[in-house]
């Protein structure tokens, strides 16, 4: 009975997960180029393989981010890599993806911990990337081998996954206040 008491309270901290919905904000960053390869937002860090990083490339306006590098002129290219490392574990992870020209194509390799969870590529003018079938994701890396403009990624929308601890932890202080007493008793 103790053995399962408190079995069944640390099985139920364990398990216990909950998930709130989120969005990445790249508009606290500033329209146009961001001046740096690298950058933290709420939620998560962007890594660029390119120059710099871009906001507000595409159709998508101020919610969309490249890996920037400027070309002359005015104009840059969005056709280098990028990286997002998100603060917590996430699931349900959707985006849209703008600017896409022929010639353009993006692997993209989801990952948790550094292992490789699922994969997603990139070759057509689809607007909406679903990954909500691969999860939990710590990281996405975009290897962009477009022969073109590359491609811009805006409204990130995802669940952050974490642990209840006032549920679980209540638990978990209740068995092991239970195995106390019974210990206490003999």
């Amino acid at each position: 009975m103790i053995r399962t008491t408190a079995t069944a309270a640390i099985l139920c901290f364990g398990v216990a997960t909950s998930a709130s919905a989120a969005l990445l904000d790249f508009q606290i960053l500033g329209l146009g180029d961001v001046g740096s390869p690298t950058a933290d937002i709420p939620r998560a860090s962007l890594i660029s393989e390119g120059e710099s990083l871009f906001v507000g490339a595409g159709p998508y306006g101020p919610r969309s981010i490249c890996a920037y590098t400027p070309t002359e002129g005015d104009k840059g290219t969005c056709a280098n890599d990028l990286e997002i490392v998100f603060d917590d574990p996430i699931k349900n992870l959707t985006f849209d993806q703008g600017r896409w020209n022929e010639g353009d194509l993006i692997d993209i390799t989801a990952l948790l911990d550094g292992e490789v969870v699922g994969t997603y590529t990139i070759d057509s003018e689809e607007k909406k990337v679903d990954l909500s079938a691969i999860g939990p994701i710590t990281s996405l890396v975009f290897d962009d081998q477009s022969e073109v403009s590359g491609v811009a990624y805006a409204n990130f929308k995802f669940d952050v996954m974490s642990v209840p601890l006032p549920a679980g932890l209540a638990l978990m202080l209740g068995g092991l206040g239970f195995l106390g007493a019974v210990r206490r008793r003999q």
